[in-house]
């Protein structure tokens, strides 16, 4: 029982320790590739004006956290602004908690986030965003193999339409738009404390 309880621990920590979040920090600051690579995701825009970096730094106006986001606003071709994420070299992933607001002009918009699922399928959900970051949950977008995020406002870009979006810090944690990984750990501990109450009860002299 020993070996059960410490192998759960083993997998737990594990689980916990293989959070992988991206944050756009590595990447430097750029608008010019359709399709662009950072911390093990491809991004394919579709956006008359669109970049990922520091907008403080950049000459990009609008929205900041003060660290490298992604921000797109302008519709290109009669078609809202958007970006699709996916796995760099392919493959299914999860998609949790994210932070997104308003760009361009710093007005409010909403986003469609819309993930194909492995096998088949979609998930989607409505993001209702401001003039400045929040964190948002995202449920039911796991084992997706692209997830793609279209602004419902986007206009012409450079003019007071073109509300565009903007996005940081999400959140590829496997399990983590299931469980969410504070409410996830206390119900774990319980569990393992269960188990371990009933191998004393069983190995107790009757």
């Amino acid at each position: 029982m020993k070996a059960v309880l410490l192998s759960a621990a083993i997998a737990a920590s594990a689980s916990f320790a293989s959070a992988a979040t991206v944050d756009f920090e590595s990447a430097p600051n750029s608008g010019s590739n359709p399709i662009f690579g950072v911390d093990g995701f491809d991004f394919d825009f579709t956006a008359s004006g669109w970049f990922i970096g520091d907008p403080s730094v950049f000459f990009y106006p609008g929205t900041t956290n003060g660290t490298n986001i992604l921000a797109l606003g302008g519709d290109r071709n009669g078609q809202n602004a958007n970006v699709v994420m996916t796995k760099s070299g392919g493959g299914a992933f999860d998609l949790g908690t994210l932070d997104a607001a308003g760009f361009a002009d710093g007005t409010t918009n909403m986003i469609n986030v819309v993930g194909a699922l492995f096998g088949g399928g979609s998930v989607s959900q409505v993001l209702s965003v401001g003039d400045s970051f929040t964190s948002y949950m995202l449920t039911g977008f796991e084992d997706v193999v692209s997830v793609t995020f279209e602004s419902q406002n986007s206009g012409f870009y450079n003019t007071g339409s073109a509300a565009g979006f903007a996005l940081d810090n999400l959140d590829t944690t496997p399990g983590v738009s299931v469980v969410p990984l504070p409410g996830a750990l206390p119900l774990l501990l319980i569990g393992l404390g269960g188990l371990g109450v009933a191998a004393r009860r069983r190995s107790a002299p009757v």
